[in-house]
């Protein structure tokens, strides 16, 4: 879709953000052998983040296939053993004025989810104690201890972080 709008229009950018070499990336992905690209001495990458600017904005997209797990949903630990979450606030201490979506066929879980709009929505921790579920608030602080970030902090990020889901199909 950007790519086919890129080529339209003069204000829009895509650029791939990262590659990795096949052979040194992180745990088991399952991208692993999608988007490859074959340079000269024989060794795939792959691409799994793209950069969309539009009119010198920026959008980071995080694009993985599918979880890890066979329920087709990311949890929260999936997203951090995949250094999703890690890549996530590279890019956002790198460019804090930029969106950040991460984009898979399966679901995001917890907080990156349904309860990501009351969280996003708080101005404060008081406030957050009152939208979130207990469950949803441990998942919440166990981010900002992921993060080492205050609550603020954290609520600032969220509101730049957006999770899609998208089939195959699209």
């Amino acid at each position: 879709y950007w790519f086919a709008k890129a080529f339209l229009d003069e204000n829009i950018c895509v650029e791939p953000q990262k590659k990795r070499d096949e052979n040194k990336s992180a745990p088991s992905s399952p991208t692993s052998g999608k988007n490859t690209l074959s340079i000269k001495d024989g060794q795939d990458i792959f691409i799994d983040d793209i950069i969309v600017t539009i009119n010198e904005r920026r959008t980071y997209f995080n694009l993985k296939r599918k979880s890890p797990n066979s329920k087709g949903l990311w949890t929260l630990a999936e997203l951090r053993n995949n250094k999703i979450l890690e890549d996530l606030k590279k890019q956002y201490e790198g460019d804090p004025s930029a969106n950040l979506v991460f984009v898979s066929e399966d679901k995001a879980a917890h907080l990156h989810q349904d309860e990501a709009f009351n969280a996003k929505s708080s101005l404060n921790r008081e406030e957050l104690e009152k939208r979130l579920t207990e469950t949803k608030l441990n998942k919440w602080d166990e981010l900002k201890e992921y993060y080492k970030w205050d609550d603020d902090r954290l609520l600032t990020f969220a509101r730049k972080v957006e999770m899609r889901q998208k089939p195959q199909s699209e």
